[in-house]
């Protein structure tokens, strides 16, 4: 897509996941090697995933603080790739630390996540590292959302779709949605 002979007006292309794949857009736009190098202007849109990569072994705790995940005694893989970026493997190990972190802050990201989800959403992961994040969707994408921008001070945007719960369609068809996913169309 980004080649200019085939696509030579192309200006801007959105890589969106939802769901599994909103978890692998949001790897995927703090890994990737060819951001930098693309003319098209890449935005990245991660759409109620279940689980986020986070750039250390802080995690959220009841009341909204981040600490350090109290029970990684009994849950060892809390911040292994790719909840975390311990002992990463494939294209993410090519990367040093810094770099993934300098990457995950300054790519142009946006959130969506629907503002109906609870900790019974299908296909909600409830794995013990996953579980360290939080209980749903919604509390997971606020919790990482607050701490990627307060701490690190990514200039990342989020977005609660209010009527909707784990539902592609509900999400990605939103009044809210569409602007980030065409930006530039009304």
């Amino acid at each position: 897509l980004a080649g200019p002979e085939l696509f030579p007006n192309l200006e801007a292309i959105t890589v969106s996941g939802f769901s599994a794949g909103g978890q692998f857009v949001n790897r995927y736009a703090s890994a990737n090697r060819v951001h930098e190098q693309l003319k098209p202007r890449l935005t990245y849109v991660v759409g109620s995933p279940s689980t986020f990569l986070y750039p250390d072994s802080l995690r959220p705790q009841l009341g909204g603080s981040m600490q350090p995940y109290g029970d990684a005694r009994n849950c060892s893989t809390y911040n292994r790739w790719s909840f975390g970026i311990a002992d990463r493997t494939g294209y993410a190990a090519r990367l040093s630390d810094e770099q993934l972190l300098r990457q995950l802050v300054s790519r142009p990201v946006t959130y969506l996540v629907g503002g109906l989800e609870t900790p019974r959403s299908p296909a909600l992961d409830r794995s013990c590292p996953a579980m360290a994040q939080g209980d749903s969707r919604l509390s997971r994408a606020e919790a990482f959302f607050a701490h990627i921008t307060g701490k690190y001070g990514a200039k990342h945007k989020m977005a609660v779709v209010p009527e909707c719960g784990h539902d592609l369609r509900c999400v990605l068809a939103s009044d809210v949605a569409l602007p980030v996913l065409f930006p530039g169309r009304q």
